[in-house]
């Protein structure tokens, strides 16, 4: 008896080794293949070119398959079966009809093939020492497949099996031969009409390959494998009592029910009582039930008709199937249920044995035909149950809002299970399809496409329909895409497919339109893929662009994440002033090839960016030109996804939300059904402007550009609710919103931040309760500068009449007849100065706006550097607007009869005596005194939850309601954190990621596991009888762990008086030993000049820490600055910005702006670059030829404390492991690095380390040299010990001599990117023996 250990999963790139091995190079190999496989390398001799194309051939395989399996014994491949929705062009067949010449012929298999349930055998290989081995792999292979995609029941296999017959074919219990021999196979006479060729063939197909030559000494023969020798069908019966025993051990298994709720013979007891309304089915296999169903036609539709959206399904109206099937509208609105009957019923009761779940689908149709009148059947289940075998085969109905029905809704019509078909749409189509589509938004542009494709030969546009009873269910529109490669460069496509064997234009596609029957939900994927199988496509993708229509066909997709793109600087902005700079026009697309050349001939290689220029830099479109994108593939079609159907409710629109909802929306194999937002003014887009008149005036995060907020899509997969939280029941899982309605969650995030409370103090005092005048305006977000801008702004009757002359112009918005504002903010806070510029942009009068600053704690200006604070107090002082420091509001008086604000009364206290200061005003924007909104503070202390000062999270974002998550500003850690961190002074994308991160472990079944002991300590800790000192650390190491996971820079910024741009970037103190908590050492360039709107220039000041790490940047002036570009450097170390310090030390960098702006600097900008990294960093553990180098330097690390001993006193002893002795072994580390330094100048030490980074960095270059064209990599690199080099490094000098001098900078060769070389870069945890970290880096010189 033979027994194996197999596993079989999904193939793995990894595999590819062994399967070419097992093909090429195992001669007791099986090998079942569509192409002889060795076709593909018998005209080769060099073996390293055979292994080449052998390793490709295997990989084109497996991305253009639907489905590929692997199987591995002992770690070993020992199977492979890759699967193809097309036969191969030997069969003579042409691959977008060759169902038409095929299928009609095979009328002899057990199960009717059709194109949804037939695919092809592209190749199948068997390494095996015996017969015996081969059937049991093939058997665990095949079983796979058949379980993996359920709607599957026929693999045509098609063999070159040339005398002898492959032993495993002449099974034919499994491989049973339908036809016996194929040569130009041709379209026989039939009556099915889904089989009828299409009168017009798709272009795709006209010009595809109809048939190759043949070798004839090898006979093409074709088998077909069912799926009921793996899985046999199962026999739907109605249940009988006796069927109790082998039924309940199932339901016990599966069910959620508690004994207490039904007695030992409930399932008895439930088919006794089966009558003509309630029905039990059973599914048997050898006699034995495996499976049931009880059914039910009790159905409440009035109360289903309230919490769903049922106007598509015509409210359950109980019509003849056809004429349903015909009216059927993917929109439609007006359905009425008319009388009592109804069409529906539901099932109460399902389970199945786990190994007969992919035949579930063999339920549907018996269930629907033991009530035959009826069309609907329903399935309701709780949101947080997990999705069963029978749900892919439904449609789930989309809730009504503010619906508190506590199961979600799924519904199949009888008419899905019928066959359909896919064509291209014709001309006798057009007036079915307008009546399809008329209800649904951009119908018209729909059409116009549709007359396009029909009228036009060479339209590159595509339609199609899906068929079913010859009606249209189904409609899409596809263009052919032929910049794939600008695809590639913008999104994330190396995450899917590996982009070399789609490299061809004919590849890929965009979907443009898809409108599918809701009844039909099922078919979604198979109209898909047969839309891309006619196309001849392997890759579809799909745009969603800011707040258009969005199809349902995303749920069957996968959301592709934007890359980071560099902000490319003009030539002007690097400090190069060229004879002729191009024009914009001359700036192609970025998958253009070409390079600019002036006439001074001095090669200029332009890294060919986006065609929108705005110095000093080239930027990205505007964010309404973006769009996210979605993508499917041959190999991606068959993937289902995991539908979560928690109801997750977030509150607030903050950074933390929008990150938090980003993170969940990444993930590529869930699919969130139910994630509302609950915001006073819903979604806006970080960072761009309120209006289209009206610019952004609060400070910005940089935490979203507004293009890349766009790109990412959230909106498609959110539900925003306008309104504030002010309850939360906690008990029933409700939070009640301002307006009276109700929102029920599973899980709810809290992240409201902090608001401001100005009018609250101003009103403290008040004898009786009055609401703050109209004029008084606390600055908390977008929602409140509406509020504010609605009184301010007004068009004067002379801009009205301008706009009517110039309707391109905008309108130029006046405030309204000098109004006095006063802004009143915190000397800590960036809105002052913010709003200020706003305002002054939007025509307020200097003179009539005062600045009010108050100051609660003594902790500094607002920029933390006194060279800007300087320059913006110098900007107000030009403008004439008045600053009034150390005030607070104590009052305001209103108009008695108006109610409008008229005066401000502030005082300040200098301890002996208080000052009062009367102001006349008509609007205060304030944002002095934040704290938690005053409605969230009452709904989070009502329901009870843990509040001190702020709401109180463990290191998981948990309140002490485990379904309840906070984070930011409006939380903190428990007392039992210490030292704890402010999740405030970090990057609020950072923390939303965690706070996702942390859901996902609990609904993500492919997520870790919750740390189970971490939950015990947990409940130890509230017992401090049990509570141990280990217990307190591992706690404290967790949230020390976490700040660790947040590092990323924090920014602030934004525009301020006299039009100047600020910037703020800090890397956020962890509180970890080694880390010192201010800046050591600052290089600082200023070339501000001039006075008033005249004043020219920037400021800038690079700060690095005792580790040499990059950890702040300041910029300050007149031009914007590529705050992307910027941001990628935080975290660096200074040794990779070329030789910064010794350049400046030696008075060659004079502004920081131009340097950093220079070509060399590019490929830190890339988003790749970080990744290239930590591929470096993860290389010096695993290659000898790094590790023993960092040995040596790890070695030298402990030398100068042996030369060198500290002399100790007893004192001194004593205090040896007090912070002060490990201050004094910190002043070490500038003789550690030197030591080390010597080493890696050592040519003979590190020679062959400088060959293994060199040679990576060329390889880095070069799969990114679309974006990276400013470097020139050659084809053969040579390496530093190559006697060629020396010449080589002059040639590489001529390449670019133009480019040698800049400003006294001297640019060696490849701007110091090519030539560099590997240093070392320590992140010292304690300088001793015992805890040393050595990170090597990319160094650039």
């Amino acid at each position: 008896m033979v027994e194996l250990s197999l596993t079989v999963r999904k193939t793995d790139p990894e595999d590819v080794d062994d399967i070419v091995n097992i093909i090429f190079s195992d001669k007791r190999a099986t090998v079942i293949a569509a192409v002889n496989p060795t076709t593909v390398t018998e005209s080769l001799d060099d073996y390293e070119t055979i292994d080449k194309h052998s390793k490709n051939f295997i990989f084109s395989t497996i991305e253009h398959s639907i489905l590929s399996l692997t199987a591995k014994e002992n770690n070993k491949v020992v199977g492979f079966f890759a699967l193809s929705d097309i036969p191969h062009t030997s069969l003579s067949l042409t691959p977008a009809s060759w169902e038409y010449q095929i299928l009609p012929t095979l009328t002899t298999t057990r199960q009717p093939p059709t194109m949804e349930n037939t695919l092809w055998c592209k190749l199948f290989v068997i390494s095996s020492t015996s017969k015996t081995q081969t059937e049991i792999i093939s058997n665990q292979l095949l079983s796979a497949i058949f379980t993996t995609l359920p709607e599957l029941d026929n693999i045509l296999v098609k063999a070159f099996a040339g005398p002898p017959l492959v032993p495993l074919l002449s099974d034919t219990k499994i491989f049973v031969p339908v036809v016996p021999k194929v040569k130009g196979a041709q379209t026989p006479a039939h009556k099915d009409s889904s089989l009828k060729p299409e009168k017009n063939q798709d272009k795709a197909g006209k010009n595809a390959t109809s048939s190759t030559p043949v070798n004839h000494n090898i006979i093409p023969l074709l088998y077909n494998v069912t799926r009921d020798i793996f899985i046999p069908q199962l026999i739907i019966r109605a249940a009988r009592v006796e069927d109790h025993d082998d039924l309940v051990p199932l339901f016990n298994q599966q069910t959620e029910v508690t004994p207490s709720v039904h007695d030992a013979y409930f399932l008895a007891h439930l088919i006794e009582s089966q009558d003509k309304n309630h029905r039990v089915l059973v599914a048997e296999v050898n006699g034995r039930a495996v499976g049931l169903m009880a059914l039910t036609t009790n159905v409440d539709v009035e109360i289903l008709k309230k919490c769903f959206h049922l106007e598509p399904y015509s409210n359950f109206v109980n019509p003849n199937t056809r004429e349903q099937l015909r009216m059927a509208s993917p929109v439609k609105k007006n359905g009425k249920n008319e009388g009592n009957d109804h069409s529906a019923f539901c099932v109460t009761l399902f389970c199945v044995l786990e190994s007969y779940s992919s035949r579930a689908r063999d339920f549907l149709q018996p269930a629907l035909s033991v009530f035959s009148r009826k069309e609907y059947l329903l399935i309701t289940q709780p949101h947080s149950s997990p999705s069963n075998a029978l749900l892919p085969y439904f449609t789930q109905v989309s809730a009504r809002s503010g619906s508190t029905f506590p199961h979600v809704l799924y519904l199949l019509h009888q008419s899905s299970l019928s066959l359909t078909v896919t064509r291209n749409a014709q001309i006798s189509d057009l007036k079915s399809i307008s009546n399809f589509v008329h209800q649904v938004e951009q119908s018209d542009e729909m059409l116009a496409m549709v007359n396009t494709h029909l009228n036009s030969a060479q339209s590159s546009i595509n339609s199609w329909v899906l068929l079913c009873e010859d009606q249209i269910v189904g409609f899409a529109i596809t263009e052919s895409e032929t910049n794939s490669q600008w695809l590639r460069e913008n999104y994330e496509l190396d995450d899917f497919i590996v982009f070399e064997y789609h490299h061809s234009p004919n590849h890929h596609a965009y979907l443009l339109h898809f409108v599918l029957n809701p009844i039909f939900d099922c078919k979604r994927v198979y109209f898909l893929r047969e839309i891309m199988r006619k196309m001849e496509k392997s890759c579809l993708y799909y745009r969603v662009y800011y707040e258009a229509h969005v199809s349902s066909v995303i749920s069957s997709m996968f959301p592709v994440q934007a890359r980071k793109q560099i902000y490319y600087p003009t030539p002007a902005a690097q400090g190069i002033h060229p004879t002729e700079t191009p024009h914009h026009s001359q700036i192609h697309s970025t998958s253009s090839n070409q390079s600019f050349k002036h006439e001074s001939n001095v090669p200029y290689v332009h890294p060919i960016p986006p065609p929108h220029i705005q110095p000093p830099f080239i930027i990205p479109p505007p964010y309404l030109e973006c769009f996210a994108l979605y993508i499917t593939c041959k190999k991606l079609l068959q993937e289902q996804k995991i539908t979560v159907n928690s109801r997750i409710l977030v509150v607030g629109a903050s950074d933390v939300s929008l990150s938090f909802l980003e993170t969940l929306c990444k993930v590529p194999y869930i699919n969130f059904t139910s994630l509302t937002i609950l915001s006073p003014a819903g979604i806006v887009i970080p960072g761009s402007s309120i209006t289209s008149k009206i610019p952004n005036l609060l400070p910005d995060s940089h935490c979203y550009q507004p293009s890349e907020f766009v790109k990412l899509g959230i909106t498609a997969h959110l539900t925003v609710v306008d309104g504030k939280m002010v309850t939360i029941d906690r008990n029933k899982k409700i939070v009640m919103i301002d307006n009276g309605g109700l929102l029920r969650y599973d899980f709810l995030i809290l992240a409201t931040g902090v608001q401001d409370k100005t009018p609250k103090i101003a009103f403290s005092n008040a004898e009786e309760e009055t609401e703050p005048p109209k004029g008084l305006i606390s600055l908390s977000g977008r929602y409140s500068l509406l509020n504010a801008l609605d009184i301010l702004l007004s068009e004067s009757e002379e801009t009205k009449k301008e706009t009517d002359k110039h309707h391109g112009e905008e309108d130029k918005l006046l405030l309204y007849n000098h109004q006095k504002v006063i802004i009143y903010s915190n000397t800590t806070d960036l809105e002052a100065y913010t709003v200020l510029q706003g305002l002054l942009t939007l025509g307020a009068n200097a003179h009539d706006v005062t600045v009010a600053l108050t100051s609660t704690n003594n902790e500094g200006n607002c920029f933390r550097d006194s060279v800007v604070e300087a320059e913006v107090l110098k900007a107000i002082k030009h403008l004439g607007v008045k600053i009034i420091k150390g005030y607070s509001v104590k009052s305001v008086e209103c108009n008695n009869e108006t109610g409008d604000l008229e005066f401000v009364l502030f005082e300040k206290d200098d301890g002996d005596e208080t000052e009062e200061l009367r102001l006349e005003c008509s609007v205060m924007l304030s944002s002095a005194h934040k704290d938690v909104d005053i409605d969230a503070f009452q709904a989070i202390n009502e329901s009870c939850l843990i509040y001190d000062g702020r709401l109180v999270i463990d290191h998981t974002f948990r309140t002490n309601d485990p379904s309840i998550y906070a984070a930011g500003s409006l939380t903190k850690f428990a007392r039992r954190y210490r030292p704890s961190i402010n999740l405030s002074d970090y990057n609020s994308r950072k923390v939303g990621e965690k706070v996702a991160q942390s859901l996902l472990s609990i609904i993500d079944p492919f997520s870790s596991d919750e740390d189970e002991e971490t939950q015990l300590k947990l409940s130890l800790w509230n017992n401090t009888s049990t509570a141990t000192n280990q217990i307190k650390k591992d706690l404290v190491r967790k949230v020390s762990e976490l700040g660790l996971a947040l590092l990323s820079p924090k920014s602030r910024g934004g525009v301020l008086p006299h039009n100047l741009h600020f910037l703020d970037l800090e890397m956020p103190n962890p509180h970890f030993e080694s880390r010192t908590e201010s800046v050591k050492t600052n290089f600082v360039t200023n070339t501000l000049n001039g006075e008033g709107i005249h004043r020219k220039g920037r400021y800038m000041c690079l700060g690095v820490d005792s580790n040499g790490i990059i950890a702040r940047i300041v910029y300050l002036g007149t031009e914007q600055i590529e705050v992307s570009n910027i941001q990628s450097l935080m975290g660096l170390p200074l040794s990779c910005l070329n030789s910064l310090q010794e350049r400046y030390e030696q008075g060659l960098i004079t502004d920081l702006v131009v340097f950093l702006r220079q070509p060399w600097s590019m490929a830190l900008y890339h988003d790749r670059f970080e990744e290239f990294k930590q591929f470096l960093q993860n290389m010096s553990q695993s290659e000898q030829v790094l590790s023993n180098l960092i040995s040596q330097v790890s070695v030298s690390l402990r030398t100068p404390q042996k030369q060198q001993p500290v002399k100790r006193t007893p004192s001194a002893k004593s205090k040896n492991n007090s912070p002060s002795s490990k201050t004094k072994e910190m002043q070490t580390l500038k003789e550690v690095l030197q030591s080390s330094k010597r080493i890696l100048n050592n040519e003979k030490e590190s020679i062959e380390a400088n060959q293994f980074i060199q040679q990576k960095l060329f390889d880095f270059l070069r799969h990114n040299h679309t974006q990276l064209r400013m470097y020139y990599v050659p084809n053969g690199a040579p390496s530093l010990s190559s006697p060629d080099y020396p010449k080589m490094k002059q040639w590489y000098q001529r390449r670019v001599r133009g480019l040698s001098v800049v400003k006294g900078v001297r640019i060696e060769g490849l701007s110091s990117l090519i030539l560099s070389v590997f240093q070392p870069v320590y992140l010292v945890g304690q300088l001793s023996t015992s805890a040393l970290t050595v990170t090597p880096v990319l160094c650039l010189l």
